[in-house]
């Protein structure tokens, strides 16, 4: 599992990341192959007809379309945005990886949290806010992923976690950037 940061181009992602004073805006997962495989079998318990992916795929917490998962990374982001890599310094054991995807099959559908994330950048800071299970913004799905995982990435709640908490965690380290390929599929390493 890969956390994927995006420095996102839109104005939106230039208003978190200002607010946040963050370079970004964004936050996914990343699943190899052999873990894209593993979630759509997975999958397929719940929903017999769920598709078998076999290469890199994403989970992300989407505005337009609640935590869902994209059979391209990048799929749902501008073509050319810089996107950061990080993974655990230490790696995570077979019972881990298993227990962040079980967490995430029991996830996808889950409707999109624009209470959270307003309260996480403006009024949580002041009055703090109610955290909603039903929901998810996509920096606390990621937080609460880990924490499923016994791995946290923050000595924060998953609720309050922001994009440059999981960029500055100090149980990640940083492993490399891409850019959003075009829509033929073509990915550039920077």
């Amino acid at each position: 599992m890969i956390f994927a940061g995006y420095r996102g181009t839109s104005f939106i992602s230039k208003l978190i990341e200002w607010r946040t004073w963050s370079n970004y805006s964004h936050f996914s997962v990343l699943l190899s192959p052999a873990e894209t495989i593993r979630f759509c079998e997975m999958m397929r318990k719940l929903h017999p007809d769920y598709p078998q992916y076999e290469e890199e795929s994403e989970i992300e917490s989407w505005q337009d379309g609640g935590v869902v998962h994209n059979k391209h990374w990048g799929s749902r982001h501008t073509p050319g945005t810089k996107v950061d890599l990080f993974e655990y310094k230490h790696k995570l054991s077979d019972s881990e990886v298993t227990k962040g995807l079980e967490f995430l099959v029991k996830q996808i559908g889950k409707k999109y949290d624009y209470a959270g994330v307003v309260g996480c950048l403006w009024i949580a800071r002041l009055f703090g806010t109610i955290h909603n299970r039903l929901k998810w913004f996509c920096s606390e799905l990621l937080a609460e992923m880990a924490i499923a995982m016994l791995r946290a990435i923050s000595g924060k709640k998953s609720w309050k976690t922001l994009p440059e908490d999981i960029a500055t965690s100090v149980v990640l380290k940083y492993c490399g950037s891409r850019k959003v390929p075009n829509h033929d599929g073509a990915v550039s390493i920077v």
